[in-house]
């Protein structure tokens, strides 16, 4: 009950509800398409621009900095397994509140009905990233990743994150900041689904930066 509570804080009725919908019907058919995109340190860097006035920019690194923050929709996630991985999270905040968020992986990263990336030792995943609703359509997904890119340790020279296909605005967003299409992860899950997993190879040189075991 909490979690639907800090959704419907965070994300509004309608955006929860349809989620709700969504886990239901998930339960007897579901196909879910996920893009797996990357992106060279530099390239990343030079669409981006100063952070404004008006937000600050953070880099967490403990549980205890981020209980601190009492953002309630970034503790859903685990985070003390993260933190313990040496993960790092970047926190956005207007007038002292957290409005977003974007984590940074640099061991490996494990998305569900995906697989599980291995990263080397310059490649760096990105996401989950999250706007509070009040504060989206206003730059602040390109505002997390542009502060983490900035904030990465040196040996790290290639992103990779991922984008369901049914979130566009992210994908658009990420597009414009340089990420290209690597793979197509598709999956058909559900009691009346035939449990299908196909990974398609959009692009041949993300192979050397999305290394990915299912």
């Amino acid at each position: 009950m909490r979690k639907v509570l800090v959704f419907i804080a965070s994300d509004g009725w309608a955006h929860t509800l349809s989620f709700m919908l969504k886990r239901v019907k998930s339960l007897f058919f579901h196909r879910s398409i996920t893009f797996c995109l990357y992106a060279r340190r530099d390239d990343v860097a030079t669409t981006s621009t100063p952070i404004g006035e008006e937000y600050d920019c953070k880099i967490l690194h403990s549980l205890e900095e981020l209980k601190a923050l009492h953002f309630d929709r970034l503790m859903l996630y685990p985070c003390q397994k993260w933190i313990d991985a040496g993960s790092t999270v970047c926190v956005i905040s207007k007038n002292n509140v957290p409005v977003a968020f974007g984590w940074c992986h640099f061991i490996r990263h494990d998305i569900k009905y995906v697989g599980k990336f291995e990263l080397g030792d310059d490649i760096a995943w990105m996401g989950p990233q999250f706007v509070h609703k009040k504060h989206r359509g206003q730059g602040l997904q390109k505002l997390v990743i542009m502060q983490s890119v900035l904030n990465l340790p040196k040996r790290i020279q290639t992103i990779i994150t991922s984008v369901n296909q049914s979130n566009q605005p992210s994908l658009r967003s990420v597009i414009k900041m340089k990420f290209r299409i690597g793979l197509k992860v598709s999956n058909d899950t559900g009691f009346f689904s035939s449990h299908v997993s196909d990974l398609t190879i959009l692009d041949p040189d993300s192979l050397k930066y999305l290394k990915v075991k299912r």
